[in-house]
């Protein structure tokens, strides 16, 4: 049996839209613009009977609290993680990348270099161009090329002439994929 992409679509509200009477196009939106039912009818419950502060003893918040154990268990088991305790959830990733760049941060000194790529969301950025303002980091761009023999699709990272940075260099903004949130 082959993919259902017509299945998957129907799950996904957004994808039904139109204007004008023509479909609409998505193609890229950041932060899940898009998402299916069952994320759009799980956030609705949530507001209508669990919005509440954590660490309360009351039963809305624990209730909430279950809620947010529950998201940490099943992404631990999602990514193989040995415990919940090792999974964080932020409010979106571009505010994560913030908190991680300052963190980080506390331990460079005016001078460090930060490699970034073009191939990153904004928001995987521009923590890291805001922090090498703050601190007097020299921000250095790892290019995106073509390598012989392979498709135009596939792009390898160059990052340095001889493949290589200094030993004050470090490259928080390389990922390896899009970021989710």
């Amino acid at each position: 049996m082959g993919f259902r992409i017509d299945a998957v679509r129907a799950k996904f509200p957004a994808l039904s839209l139109t204007d004008k009477g023509r479909q609409r196009i998505y193609l890229d939106n950041p932060a899940g613009t898009q998402v299916p039912q069952s994320v759009a009818d799980a956030v609705s419950r949530c507001l209508l009977t669990t919005n509440a502060n954590l660490g309360g003893f009351f039963e809305t918040t624990i209730a909430a609290q279950d809620i947010v154990d529950e998201a940490h268990l099943a992404m631990a088991d999602f990514l193989g993680a040995a415990s919940p305790q090792e999974i964080i959830i932020g409010a979106n990733m571009t505010t994560l990348t913030y908190h991680m760049s300052r963190t980080l941060g506390r331990t460079m000194k005016p001078g460090d270099e930060i490699i970034l790529t073009r191939m990153d969301h904004e928001g995987n950025v521009s923590p890291w161009l805001q922090l090498a303002e703050d601190l007097g980091l020299v921000v250095r761009w790892c290019l995106s090329t073509s390598r012989a023999g392979r498709s135009r699709r596939r792009r390898s990272p160059r990052c340095f002439p001889r493949g290589r940075g200094s030993s004050r260099s470090t490259t928080p903004a390389i990922s390896p994929g899009r970021s989710t949130g």
